[in-house]
């Protein structure tokens, strides 16, 4: 009772009275009033505007945005919608991982990147192995022959030769068979498809009574289509006398004439 008697308590608690029943009616203002009051709290600021009657300690809320304000004898009070923010909670603690999401689609094809530099020059490769021997390029008639007195044309040999070019050289001998005074041996490479002479003519004549005759083939023989060579001889003598001939004639391929 005797803070009752205490103007200074009876003042405070008088106070504390005031501001809790401003609580209460601003609280059934807003409820009831909702649509009265669209511009308390301020649209703009937020904030709430009262007067509070310095006699009774009442208050009464205004729309001091709209302009209206304290009479006299009233003090204007004011508040925010709003209270301050408060401290940041603790962090939550991290959820459950998720399930894998669905496959997505293939991404469309990317553009041709731009070509790129010539790369360094490779180290030079191991020697290869040695190639199989080619094919010969020396071909070789190998005549045997008997050949009889006569003007006779007798084809003693073939071998089918390659196109190209070719050196001929040649060692033949006839050997008579008796001994006569004269005697003279003719012999040249032919096509024997055609019967057609190639090269130069072999010729040799002999006397005093010779025994061994040798004509030489040689020259250059140009073949444009593979061709089977012949070697043709003839032989004379006088008295008559027929003769063995052997020997060699070779082909060898060389290259174009200049």
């Amino acid at each position: 009772m005797r803070d009752i008697d205490n103007p200074r308590r009876s003042t405070d608690l008088k106070h504390r009275l005031t501001w809790l029943t401003a609580g209460a009616v601003i609280g059934v203002l807003i409820t009831a009033g909702g649509g009265a009051l669209a511009s308390i709290p301020s649209s703009t600021t937020k904030v709430y505007y009262a007067c509070m009657k310095a006699s009774t300690g009442t208050i009464r809320l205004i729309d001091y945005q709209k302009g209206t304000r304290c009479a006299a004898g009233e003090t204007l009070k004011s508040w925010g919608a709003v209270g301050p923010a408060g401290a940041r909670g603790a962090t939550g603690l991290a959820g459950a991982k998720g399930s894998p999401g669905v496959k997505g689609d293939p991404g469309a094809k990317g553009d041709t990147g731009a070509k790129g530099d010539t790369g360094a020059k490779g180290d030079t490769g191991a020697k290869g192995d040695t190639g199989a021997t080619g094919p010969s390029d020396v071909y070789r008639l190998l005549p045997y022959w008997t050949v009889n007195n006569g003007n006779s044309l007798d084809l003693l040999t073939t071998v089918t030769v390659p196109t190209g070019t070719y050196q001929v050289s040649s060692y033949l001998s006839f050997s008579l068979l008796s001994s006569p005074v004269t005697g003279s041996a003719n012999c040249w490479l032919v096509d024997t498809s055609t019967n057609v002479r190639i090269g130069q003519v072999g010729h040799r004549s002999e006397t005093n009574g010779i025994r061994e005759i040798y004509p030489d083939i040689g020259g250059v023989v140009i073949l444009p289509v593979d061709t089977t060579v012949g070697l043709r001889c003839s032989f004379n003598s006088i008295p008559n006398s027929a003769a063995d001939v052997y020997g060699e004639v070779m082909l060898q391929k060389i290259g174009a004439l200049h």
